[in-house]
């Protein structure tokens, strides 16, 4: 039977150290409170930043008045070197309150023959060139109703004739924000501005499939039942000129789908 190995006496040590046999030198004391201090106001800064930051994100949720909206509207003229000025005021003015779901919208009379204004419907903004229609649709795309995207007619029939029905696809159905920020108002869908309207090509052909475009969108956004105010259009065509290039259908279409306004005044760009 094998004999059992005793452990060697070993010479005993001192009692270990403990937390509290350590003291420390003023200079070491003074050091950590910095240390913890310096911490602390990390963390609080950033607990303030988080704080402000929602609520800037609450501001941006939440109903505006029309006052709040219109002040919003002021910032970005400045922002965009937009110029009031009397022939434009009152199209600003309606606009303010279309786009803050203002029922005031509806008493303006903006389209010279006596029919009602309709907060529910779109905007189909017409006049001769350079009256100011794209820069006055560029100055509400950021609104408290649907934020929407200024899009370029001719650009999209550029476009189909490269890639063909993949490009009218998705303008015929609601967008959604790649995003939903304040840039958007947290909106979770985004409308379209189709801008210039009638100065596309009349026949776009993809590869032997001819197509008039802008009827097709047009049409297929009112059949998929999209909400109207998600849909807005700037033209040099007056309505007559519309029939005339899209047909009687689509007109037809134009007329409950959007507030028909003609934009008066003398080229902006002379």
């Amino acid at each position: 039977m094998e004999e059992m190995i005793s452990q060697p006496n070993l010479p005993k040590g001192s009692d270990p150290v403990t937390p509290s046999d350590v003291e420390l030198t003023p200079e070491e004391l003074d050091a950590l409170i910095r240390e913890a201090k310096a911490k602390k106001a990390e963390v609080l800064e950033h607990e303030r930043r988080e704080r402000e930051r929602q609520n800037v994100a609450n501001f941006y949720r939440e109903p505006w008045a029309t006052e709040v909206y219109s002040d919003f509207i002021k910032y970005r003229m400045n922002t965009l070197g937009f110029n009031l000025d009397a022939s434009n005021r009152e199209y600003v003015n309606a606009l303010t309150f279309y786009f803050n779901r203002d029922a005031r919208f509806n008493d303006f009379q903006l389209n010279g023959i006596g029919v009602k204004m309709d907060l529910n419907k779109g905007l189909f903004l017409f006049g001769s060139v350079g009256v100011g229609k794209t820069k006055l649709m560029e100055l509400f795309m950021k609104n408290k109703r649907c934020c929407y995207k200024l899009i370029s007619c001719r650009k999209v029939v550029s476009e189909y004739v490269k890639y063909g029905h993949e490009v009218i696809e998705p303008m015929s159905h609601s967008l959604t924000p790649f995003v939903k920020n304040i840039d958007n108002f947290f909106q979770p869908v985004e409308g379209i501005c189709f801008d210039d309207l009638g100065t596309e090509s009349e026949s776009a052909n993809n590869y032997g499939n001819k197509k008039n475009v802008f009827e097709q969108i047009l049409l297929d956004r009112y059949d998929n039942g999209l909400d109207f105010h998600e849909t807005h259009i700037t033209s040099n065509l007056n309505p007559q000129m519309i029939k005339e290039r899209y047909g009687d259908r689509v007109v037809s279409r134009m007329r409950e789908m959007f507030n028909i306004i003609e934009l008066k005044g003398s080229d902006r760009r002379i």
